[in-house]
C-alpha cells in the first residue's frame, strides 16, 4: 500500500446510484447453532480454555 494517494483528478460520487440496495448474506439460525454447538463442545473437552495458546505463563499458573 503507497504512503499517500492523489485524489486530485478523483470524481466524487462516481460510483454513487440513487436507490441501490445492498444485500448482505443471512446466516441461518441452524448454521449459527450449530456453532455454537461447536463452541461448547470446544470449551467443555479443553480444560484450560484454549489450550494455551496465547496465553503467557501466568496465566497457565506455570
Amino acid at each position: 500500500m503507497k504512503q499517500e494517494y492523489d485524489f486530485s483528478k478523483a470524481v466524487r460520487g462516481k460510483f454513487f446510484r440513487e436507490g441501490a440496495e445492498l444485500q448482505l448474506p443471512i446466516e441461518s439460525p441452524r448454521y449459527l447453532r450449530r456453532i455454537e454447538d461447536d463452541v461448547q463442545s470446544w470449551k467443555s473437552t479443553d480444560p484450560q480454555g484454549r489450550s494455551g495458546i496465547g496465553q503467557s505463563p501466568l496465566d497457565r499458573g506455570d
